[in-house]
Parts: C-alpha cells; sequence; structure tokens
C-alpha cells in the first residue's frame, strides 16, 4: 500500500502451506514465529526441496511466516519522531552488523549515500503517518545491490541500533520520546561525530571490568541477572575518527 518493498513472504498455518511455500519459494528463505521472536530466536533457516515432515515438528503448530533470503549490500535502520500534531524528525541512519541473526554493532550515522538515505527516510515516515504514530519508531531495511530499501521489520519505540545517540547525538532517542510522551518540543537531531554501538552478550561479561577503564568508551549494563550466551547484558559506545575502522572493542 506504501509502496515500500518488501521480500517475498507467505503465511504458514498448515504443514501443507509449508509445502506451497517452499515450492513457490524457488531457493532459500527464513522460516519465522510470527510472535515473540527476537535476536535470531524463533526462526530456522529453510530452503526449497528441505523435508517438511521435520521443518513442521521444530518450528510447526503455532503461526509461522515464511520470508524470502534477501542477497542485500547493506543493512541499515531508520529511526523516525512524531508528535501529536503530526510533525515528523529524522535520526541519523545507522548501518548495522548482524551476527547469528543479533545485532553486533551499529554505525552512524550511516555511510550510505544521500539517495539511500532519503529513500529510508520516506519509508519510514510513510509508516508513521500511516500508523498515526505519535512516538518513535524505526525501520530495519536491507540495501539491496542496486540501491533499493527493502523492509525488513520496524519497532514503535526505542530501538537496540540508535542506542549510540545516547553519547553520540544532542538528543537520544529516550529523551525525545519523553518529550514526545510529555507534550515538550521535539529537537532536530543531529550527530556529534561519526559513532559506534556494540551489544554485550552474555558471553562478553568477562571483558565488561577492562571496557569500564577504557576513558574513550561509555559502557551500559542493563543488571541482568543471569549472563546467557546470547543475551544482550548491554552494550558500548565509542566515537570513530576515521570513517574506514572496522575494528571492534568486543571480541
Amino acid at each position: 500500500k506504501l509502496s515500500i518493498m518488501t521480500p517475498q513472504f507467505w503465511a504458514i498455518n498448515s504443514q501443507q502451506d509449508l509445502d506451497s511455500a517452499l515450492n513457490g519459494l524457488q531457493g532459500k528463505g527464513f522460516l519465522k514465529t510470527r510472535r515473540d521472536g527476537y535476536d535470531g530466536k524463533g526462526q530456522m533457516r529453510v530452503a526449497t526441496g528441505d523435508d517438511t515432515d521435520l521443518i513442521w515438528q521444530e518450528m510447526g503448530d503455532k503461526p509461522l511466516i515464511l520470508e524470502q533470503a534477501i542477497d542485500f549490500e547493506a543493512e541499515a535502520s531508520f529511526l523516525v519522531s512524531r508528535n501529536a500534531e503530526g510533525k515528523i524528525t529524522h535520526f541519523p541512519a545507522a548501518m548495522n552488523h548482524h551476527i547469528e541473526g543479533i545485532l553486533a554493532t551499529s554505525t552512524a550515522p550511516a555511510p550510505l549515500g544521500e539517495e539511500i538515505i532519503l529513500k529510508g527516510m520516506n519509508a519510514v515516515k510513510a509508516i508513521a503517518e500511516e500508523l498515526s504514530l505519535c512516538g518513535i519508531l524505526a525501520m530495519e531495511s536491507f540495501i539491496s545491490k542496486t540501491g533499493d530499501i527493502i523492509f525488513n521489520e520496524i519497532a514503535p519505540r526505542p530501538h537496540n541500533s540508535f542506542h549510540w545517540t545516547i553519547e553520540g547525538a544532542n538528543c537520544s532517542q529516550f529523551e525525545q520520546l519523553a518529550r514526545i510522551t510529555g507534550g515538550l518540543p521535539m529537537k532536530q537531531i543531529y550527530a556529534r561525530g561519526l559513532w559506534r554501538m556494540e551489544n554485550l552478550l552474555g558471553q562478553h561479561g568477562n571483558q565488561i571490568a577492562q571496557l569500564m577503564q577504557d576513558d574513550e568508551i561509555h559502557t551500559h549494563i542493563y543488571g541482568k541477572e543471569e549472563y546467557r550466551a546470547g543475551r544482550k547484558i548491554g552494550h558500548i559506545t565509542y566515537q570513530l575518527f576515521d570513517n574506514s575502522d572496522k575494528s571492534n572493542k568486543v571480541s
């Protein structure tokens, strides 16, 4: 309806639906639960010709969606804020890198061309206006090899890929949301340089003490009682002074 590109997808409510969808897929895809899926959980890589009996035993008996796998050039997220009067402001886009379905790093402002950034901003704005948003909303997307924006998912709330705004922008995503809900004027957002956010997972817990000693790193710990591998326990942010810097602080 909004002319935003999406992967090809199929609703799966039975094993027969799965059989038909995998035949129609003609390639690789992701089978996902429609509820309670996050950080790579509740999903499975599948392909045409896979054994649907085995897949259904593991994933079935709940509403599912099959999505075509996208051969993308990059992943980026776009965050928009909209107040009760319908005024719109945008945050600088973030370029994302996932490992095993979990966001590992976000770099912002995203080193993407102006045309791609404008396409993403227009798409997330269209979603916000269609939903009569009062708050903030993030759209995660794939960037195709031809420069198209392909919708992945939305989050009508603060989003992991914009935690960098706490230190890296003149107004964080949390402050902007508080301003909107409190009836205060929204701020026009700008980045204070180039920033990177890295997620800390349970397996990184033994690195926290060392990270806390680095004067250039801002460390945020969420107070989780248990540090499980693959579970987000915090994040760090730091400023990049060279756009070619690909090094990470967390290993």
